[in-house]
């Protein structure tokens, strides 16, 4: 599996979230990098990214350019160095020996591999992808897709010398799938199919609310995107995809909080409501200031 291939899987990996979180009024609304001074301690930094690698996003990474210069370290959901990005898409191939078209029906078989030839990915390659993958896959627009933002600010790093630290290891992030039952598999790839002729203006939508720092408009555009969904498959991400994950963030970031001079950059939607890291690392102390 190429890394061009391990790449989308990342990305769609941590974007799938924004598709199906469940309705809840968030507690910070508006901003995407936000500043916490502590006694006697650097400043620490939270930014809400999107995964993605459209123009505008990526030009988010300039905001945090000053903030790096003078930071120790810089933390993300998961560390995207080349072994991650493989490791992601190898978890997203069917044990050996089973295909998709025993997984699914003919109709939709045909409409997923239609989907994916006009992303270029030949049917073999289609046959030997686990379902909940493939829903991911077409969660994006079609068309190249090159470094996402998450990956941008971990370049940076890396040629500014920082410590990179990951909340979270490629394990973690898919032991979700692991616990998805085939039915359910199958479920999201057929919402998923359904709603490809949805995905160019859902996407473009989240972009520009991303790039206007408008927190309640992406959950507001999120709630929207789950009409289609089964009530069991919203409510499973909403606590293994997202609540589950933000309890497991917001209790690693609080030693390094407290050190202070960190940059943490994790998933906008990971931000806001009562149970999102900037509620959390309120409690703990954080008086929060909206930078962009």
């Amino acid at each position: 599996m190429g890394i061009a291939k391990a790449n989308r899987w990342a990305a769609a990996l941590l974007l799938v979230a924004l598709f199906v979180l469940p309705a809840c009024a968030p507690a910070f609304a508006q901003g995407r990098l936000f500043e916490c001074r502590l006694p006697a301690r650097a400043p620490n930094y939270l930014l809400g990214t999107m995964h993605s690698a459209d123009p505008q996003v990526l030009a988010v990474a300039d905001t945090l350019r000053d903030p790096l210069r003078h930071a120790r370290r810089l933390v993300l959901e998961l560390v995207p160095d080349g072994p991650a990005r493989l490791a992601a898409a190898q978890a997203g191939v069917l044990p050996h020996g089973q295909r998709l078209r025993d997984l699914v029906d003919a109709e939709l078989h045909a409409a997923v591999v239609a989907a994916m030839s006009e992303r270029g990915v030949v049917p073999e390659m289609v046959e030997r992808m686990q379902p909940w993958a493939l829903a991911m896959e077409l969660s994006l627009p079609a068309g190249p897709r090159g470094g996402f933002l998450d990956l941008r600010l971990y370049e940076i790093a890396v040629a500014a010398g920082l410590e990179i630290v990951g909340l979270e290891s490629v394990a973690e992030q898919l032991r979700v799938f692991d616990a998805l039952a085939a039915a359910e598999q199958v479920e999201l790839l057929r919402y998923a199919v359904k709603n490809l002729p949805r995905v160019p203006q859902q996407y473009r939508a989240m972009v520009d609310a991303y790039v206007a720092g408008d927190l309640a408009g992406l959950r507001a555009l999120a709630d929207a995107q789950q009409q289609d969904l089964g009530r069991r498959l919203v409510d499973w991400f909403a606590g293994a995809m997202v609540g589950e994950r933000n309890v497991r963030m917001a209790e690693r970031l609080r030693h390094i909080w407290t050190e202070g001079g960190a940059v943490v950059a994790v998933g906008a939607l990971h931000l806001t409501g009562e149970t999102g890291l900037l509620a959390a690392l309120r409690r703990d102390g954080c008086d929060w200031r909206v930078l962009h």
